[in-house]
């Protein structure tokens, strides 16, 4: 979704794009058994399949304990069950798609968004969320509009602040929208993201080093890499600390680590056993490029990218041409410079059958 944004952005000057994104009101627990079971089947779930998914989300019984007093025993005849694997996917199916926008979901975490050129458009969002409310009032569910916000998505000089509304009330615009832990800004740049995310892992940092003072440099170690480090490049493919100021936000805060891990005086050899932040930040784009390619993701990676048709060797197989870029948006979108990255790798590791041994 952020990569069809930054194209968009990039290549039309002025564009804008609304995105809304929608809050249900207790989302997974008024999702109604009988009727997700029935969706269940009409999508082609039958037999010993259907049949554990109804025992699964069905006979549960619950009370309330108030002040050493407890309830009567109630069914539970509503809900998938929260914290499991299969509650998000649940959800997912149970909630409609058919929308003439573009849709991005995962479980309650759905954003209806469409490029703005006309009213017209403006008018077939509108629509979209119309239907989406109506399915609501008629399946059991409840969006709560004064979650639900719009962004819009630009660079141009002047907003372009179409009123839409779920269920008569006004939806609010904001700048930035948090999308799956991931801080997204109208103008798709990440200085805000960068801060929080650095202001977190810094939080944490300083907490491991108060109470593992006088621990080993393997436990401080393995600390940061659970602890702080998955905080600062969290979702990395989906955005990008272009700018050499936020990159340096980051390396403080791993030379933090480093003293915190080694002492004040850090070693050659144990500043190496980290990756840099420049080459996590590759890593992390690699690793999901690849798995785009070994169909582990359901984004199409390829949309954008196409191969190179002229091979005068085997060394060229895997070379990619990247897309048009026209501003800085567009060489730093995940389509482009993933480009630079993987023609850059030798040849050999295209042959690594497993993604651990790439």
């Amino acid at each position: 979704m952020l990569d069809k944004w930054a194209a968009i952005v990039d290549q039309k000057p002025g564009a804008h794009i609304h995105a809304v994104t929608l809050d249900w009101k207790k989302a997974f627990d008024r999702v109604p058994h009988d009727r997700l079971l029935s969706k269940l089947s009409y999508y082609g779930v039958q037999g010993n399949i259907l049949r554990w998914t109804g025992s699964f989300l069905q006979g549960r019984n619950q009370y309330v304990v108030y002040n050493g007093a407890k309830s009567e025993l109630r069914e539970v005849c509503s809900g998938v069950v929260q914290g499991s694997v299969l509650g998000p996917l649940l959800f997912t199916i149970y909630v409609p798609a058919a929308v003439k926008a573009q849709i991005a979901q995962y479980a309650d975490d759905v954003t209806l968004w469409k490029q703005i050129g006309s009213a017209e458009d403006a008018g077939e969002l509108q629509d979209d969320l119309d239907a989406v409310f109506a399915w609501c009032e008629s399946n059991g569910m409840e969006l709560n509009a004064a979650k639900c916000h719009v962004m819009d998505v630009t660079r141009a000089k002047n907003a372009l602040h179409t009123p839409y509304t779920v269920g008569g009330s006004v939806l609010e615009y904001n700048d930035t929208e948090r999308i799956l832990g991931v801080h997204v800004s109208n103008d798709l740049r990440w200085n805000k993201h960068t801060d929080i995310a650095r202001g977190k892992a810094a939080k944490v940092l300083s907490f491991a080093a108060r109470n593992l003072y006088g621990c080993t440099p393997r436990v401080k170690r393995l600390a940061y890499l659970t602890m702080v480090k998955p905080l600062m490049f969290y979702g990395t493919p989906t955005w990008h600390p272009s700018t050499q100021c936020n990159i340096q936000k980051f390396e403080r805060v791993q030379n933090r680590a480093l003293r915190f891990v080694h002492g004040r005086n850090v070693s050659e050899k144990a500043r190496k056993e980290l990756l840099t932040v420049h080459q996590q930040f590759s890593l992390n784009d690699m690793t999901f490029f690849r798995k785009c390619l070994d169909g582990e993701t359901d984004m199409d990676a390829m949309e954008r990218i196409l191969v190179g048709r002229t091979m005068r060797n085997a060394d060229g197989e895997h070379r990619l041409i990247p897309p048009r870029a026209r501003t800085d948006l567009g060489v730093h979108s995940f389509s482009f410079r993933i480009v630079q990255q993987w023609n850059s790798l030798p040849s050999a590791i295209f042959f690594f059958l497993s993604i651990y041994l790439f």
